[in-house]
């Protein structure tokens, strides 16, 4: 019962914050995301083999690099947004979204014509002959598909900063059930590029139900963008630069692992590691996604004093700490019937895989509100730095101990890279703040929960090692 404790104790504070709603609507719509992709890689797997997934793994790493060369940042808009909605400024919303919406629809024409080329020419050298013609055919599906992707996240995105990430919940798994009903039609007949179409589908959904929800909420938005205002573009931009610093530093974490896994092991320990992360970070989204309100609650309230915003990172930590702690019993006891039900049975190497990303991505956690307060405030230094040493674990470890223990070694430095990012965001952000690290977490919480989470998650790695 203590993870059902948990949860609810976290949303009845939350209504003392006034996110209740929207942290439930958004942790549910993560959580319908991540049903949606495993029944997806599901009829990957039964219809077209475990590799597929492994290539499909490796694509998505490579195809992320245009998203580097992006200046729009994640949750940039909402940030704008939020600022615009505490003043009641409904103009500026509008001139916000258009502005943002107008440079996307030429940045994705023409971001992904340049990237095709430099590609495809570096294809050979990432995948092995048999698998070259599949992923050369699928590259400019990946990259068209940016367009509405991109685009229907940003208006989602405004969404929240209109502190109503309820509706954003409700608009997302309104799509996602549309991507699962097309790619269960699309997979069988067609693969990874049925899993693209729906894909496709989902976002160009997502684009006109967002835009249909932002009109209703803003009355001065009108059917298609307009009001294109250069000021607001450049006020956007010159934040979402340093908000893509943090995305080339998160570039050489999770996507460089994915490469290296291919380079020294091949798709299939690729594959083995996409559905063990998957594992975990889906269930660290459905947190992280009740969470991201908290980025246009901290915009709105820059103005609260110190003491208020210490008292409310406190709180929320708090109840953050708890749901992380339930969250590692909850990927504890899912991940053997996520084996069985992917993989056929657990594997060592699943397990050895499970078992590092638990360790990694529960302690990166902690740091969670302190990295959403630094972006909503606009206070990013920490945060980009803490991304960076993600890759200094990653490359470290693979250079010095992935010839001793093989694909482990790669996991294991992208790990204890995800540890270091935590320490230095808390440190970082803390002195930002102005706190001592102490008051902004309850270390009795600390002690009673995370720790005998960890407990099991090591003992649960052990035994399902120990089994196989």
């Amino acid at each position: 019962m203590a993870p059902v404790a948990a949860l609810r104790t976290l949303f009845d504070r939350f209504v003392a914050l006034g996110i209740r709603r929207n942290a439930m609507l958004a942790a549910a719509q993560a959580i319908v995301g991540a049903g949606a992709l495993f029944v997806c890689y599901r009829l990957v797997i039964v219809f077209h083999g475990l590799e597929k997934i492994g290539l499909w793994s490796v694509l998505l790493a490579v195809i992320n690099i245009v998203r580097l060369f992006d200046p729009s940042g994640n949750h940039v808009l909402s940030r704008n947004v939020a600022r615009s909605h505490k003043d009641g400024d409904g103009q500026g919303i509008t001139e916000y979204i258009d502005s943002l919406t107008i440079f996307l629809l030429f940045a994705y024409i023409l971001l992904p014509l340049l990237a095709y080329f430099p590609i495809e020419f570096f294809m050979p050298r990432i995948f092995e002959s048999e698998n070259l013609p599949e992923a050369r055919a699928l590259l400019p599906w990946m990259l068209g598909s940016l367009f509405v992707n991109v685009i229907g996240l940003a208006l989602a995105g405004a969404i929240d900063g209109l502190q109503r990430a309820d509706l954003r919940g409700y608009v997302m798994i309104a799509s996602q059930a549309i991507f699962i009903v097309f790619a269960a039609i699309l997979i069988p007949p067609l693969g990874l590029l049925g899993f693209i179409w729906a894909q496709i589908v989902q976002y160009f959904t997502l684009a006109i139900m967002a835009r249909m929800l932002l009109r209703h909420e803003v009355r001065e938005l009108g059917w298609l963008p307009r009001r294109f205002r250069l000021h607001r573009l450049k006020e956007i931009l010159s934040y979402g630069v340093k908000v893509q610093m943090t995305g080339w530093a998160g570039f050489l974490g999770d996507p460089l692992t994915r490469l290296l896994l291919n380079r020294y092991g091949g798709l299939a320990p690729t594959a083995v590691y996409e559905i063990a992360s998957k594992v975990v970070v889906q269930v660290r989204m459905v947190i992280a996604a009740g969470a991201i309100p908290l980025i246009p609650m901290f915009a709105a309230g820059e103005s609260d004093g110190r003491e208020k915003q210490i008292g409310q990172i406190r709180q929320i930590n708090g109840f953050l700490i708890k749901l992380i702690s339930a969250s590692v019993v909850l990927i504890c006891l899912s991940s053997p019937l996520v084996a069985y039900i992917m993989l056929g049975k657990p594997t060592e190497l699943f397990a050895v895989f499970t078992g590092l990303l638990i360790f990694g991505w529960s302690t990166n956690m902690i740091s969670m509100v302190l990295y959403l307060y630094g972006h909503g405030l606009g206070f990013l230094k920490w945060n980009i730095i803490g991304n960076m040493s993600v890759a200094v674990g990653t490359i470290a470890f693979a250079f010095f101990f992935t010839p001793l223990f093989g694909a482990g070694a790669i996991v294991g430095g992208f790990a204890l890279g995800l540890i270091l990012s935590s320490a230095i965001i808390i440190v970082g952000n803390a002195h930002v703040i102005g706190s001592p690290v102490a008051r902004l977490f309850p270390l009795g919480m600390i002690l009673r929960w995370w720790v005998p989470a960890m407990a099991i998650g090591g003992a649960a790695t052990y035994a399902m090692i120990r089994l196989v």
